[in-house]
């Protein structure tokens, strides 16, 4: 490999283990806020998962192509079906079968984890007479009973946390694929891209 492209392999892969590392000290800070908006959220996993996965695509690009916008539309594949596993990785974190993730049921609403789902819910508390008990009860220090968890459960059935977050995975999805359109890239490529995309979309475990 030419040693320029050998440099900006090293630079793209250097930048995004720094990129996930500030993602993840969001990540901790967040967990000690009171307060964290979907779009902070956002902001976050698409630094800490997002980048990783983006420079993985976008690493193999650059090594098996000199086409630049094949290179671009494979990064924002990546940083697409990032932001993507994160989302659903969210959802099953709090909806996710037993059997299946191998976790207890509503494992991160146990572990009051500030994921998606509760952000969401968090964020509608400031306005939303439905779910101004989900704070209450998440902000209290003591260890959730099976029934606290159950009613946080119903505040984000009420307040459509489920729904939110599944339109904002299709999003993340339909994105993805689109960054795929026009590029020229073998067949047999561009089907894997889009199988793993409908897997991370329907994915229970």
């Amino acid at each position: 490999m030419p040693a320029a492209k050998t440099l900006e392999v090293s630079r793209l892969l250097t930048g995004a283990c720094a990129e996930m590392i500030e993602g993840q000290a969001l990540d901790l800070n967040y967990e000690q806020r009171a307060t964290v908006s979907v779009d902070d959220y956002l902001l976050m996993i698409g630094k800490k998962t997002g980048a990783l996965l983006e420079c993985s695509l976008h690493v193999g690009a650059v090594i098996g192509t000199e086409d630049r916008r094949a290179i671009e539309g494979m990064r924002l594949f990546g940083k697409g079906i990032g932001m993507l596993f994160q989302v659903r990785d969210d959802m099953l974190g709090v909806w996710g079968l037993q059997e299946a993730t191998g976790k207890p049921a509503a494992s991160d609403l146990r572990r009051r984890k500030k994921s998606l789902p509760v952000v969401h819910a968090l964020q509608e508390a400031r306005h939303n007479q439905a779910a101004q008990r989900f704070p209450v009860i998440y902000g209290s220090k003591d260890p959730l009973a099976d029934e606290q968890v159950g009613e946080l459960l119903e505040v984000l059935d009420r307040v459509g946390s489920k729904r939110f977050c599944h339109g904002l995975a299709e999003t993340h999805a339909l994105d993805s694929l689109h960054q795929l359109e026009g590029l020229e890239i073998p067949r047999g490529a561009r089907k894997e891209c889009e199988e793993l995309v409908t897997f991370l979309m329907e994915r229970d475990y």
